[in-house]
């Protein structure tokens, strides 16, 4: 969590490819906080329902503005995400791709 009400993640794939969408996107902290930045998925890393584009990356950054405010330090906190990769891009609309849901739990210097 950073002091500007935004949360930096990052995501490196472990196979060699590289991630194209998130979703089931969410935050709470120990303080009573709870955002949720997603629900269904969002394509990332220059990805779109037509297909990929030139400039993906792996490992890939992101930062996402929420509106609760920041916990003071001392403060714990989970994410929740679910990372798509290896997206098939058949019909527009019609995208099947690898999934895996991802927790990680922090601390607020």
């Amino acid at each position: 969590m950073l002091s500007n009400k935004s949360l930096s993640i990052t995501v490196k794939s472990n196979d060699g490819s590289h991630s194209q969408a998130f979703g089931h996107f969410t935050m709470n902290d120990d303080a009573g906080g709870k955002y949720r930045f997603l629900h269904n998925p969002h394509f990332v890393n220059g990805c779109e329902c037509k297909g990929e584009g030139p400039n993906t990356v792996d490992p890939f950054t992101s930062n996402w503005p929420y509106t609760i405010d920041t916990p003071p330090g001392g403060t714990w906190f989970d994410v929740w995400v679910t990372v798509y990769w290896k997206c098939d891009f058949g019909k527009i609309g019609d995208v099947d791709c690898c999934t895996t849901a991802l927790h990680y739990r922090g601390y607020v210097k």
